[in-house]
């Protein structure tokens, strides 16, 4: 999933109000991708004997997700940029199942359809003073990044500001800031004395045809009422 080029940065627009439209985001995922089972989420959140006792389940799931990823990458080489994000969302839908990264790049497609620009996929990293950053296999969508520091070609690491905002699909539809987001990263092995860094992913953008094949294959993913 790789698009070298860096996300424009601009701003979002007066007639767009942000806090009004992350919920109708989260919304419009949901509705579209009911019930979507996440391995890596069972991982993170169930305990080491419900792990055990689901064990067959998991694998089924990694196997499912193993088959979806592969066929993700097909999708470019197949059809083009239309065909790579109608694709995306469909065999999701159809497999019900995704991880982190494919929850991210749905979110950051239904904000793109939708007008938001200064939007964009993140890998998360947990840094502690005086050691190396480690990384906390998470990726989430950050909103309002500037582009010196969402740079696609060296994908060098930065700290964001506490009140950056973010949406996290896989992790329970949170909506919030990274200072918000502190606490519930713990659950992904975020310190309590770590800071949270991110790092930019390369992903491809849409273009107006794949827009346009999108909204026609999957028109509940457009909101209608997004000014205050």
């Amino acid at each position: 999933m790789i698009y070298n080029n860096n996300t424009p940065n601009l701003n979002f627009t007066a007639r767009t109000n942000i806090k009004k439209i992350l919920p109708q985001v989260k919304e419009a995922f949901n509705k579209t991708l009911p019930d979507i089972q996440s391995p890596t989420r069972m991982h993170a959140f169930l305990s080491e004997t419900e792990k055990s006792a689901r064990a067959a389940e998991i694998t089924e799931l990694n196997n499912r997700t193993s088959f979806v990823r592969k066929f993700i990458d097909t999708l470019y080489r197949d059809g083009g940029l239309p065909e790579y994000f109608r694709g995306l969302i469909g065999i999701i839908q159809a497999f019900k199942v995704a991880n982190c990264g494919e929850y991210a790049e749905i979110t950051k497609t239904i904000l793109r359809l939708n007008g938001i620009k200064n939007c964009d996929m993140f890998a998360v990293f947990a840094k502690k003073k005086n050691e190396a950053p480690r990384e906390l296999d998470h990726a989430i969508v950050a909103l309002g990044i500037k582009k010196s520091h969402n740079n696609k070609k060296t994908k060098q690491l930065f700290q964001p500001a506490a009140g950056t905002k973010i949406i996290d699909m896989w992790f329970n539809g949170y909506i919030g800031t990274i200072k918000g987001a502190h606490k519930k990263f713990r659950e992904l092995g975020l310190q309590q004395d770590e800071t949270i860094l991110l790092k930019p992913l390369s992903t491809y953008e849409m273009d107006k045809e794949a827009k346009t094949v999108v909204k026609q294959a999957f028109p509940q993913l457009i909101i209608k009422n997004r000014t205050p």
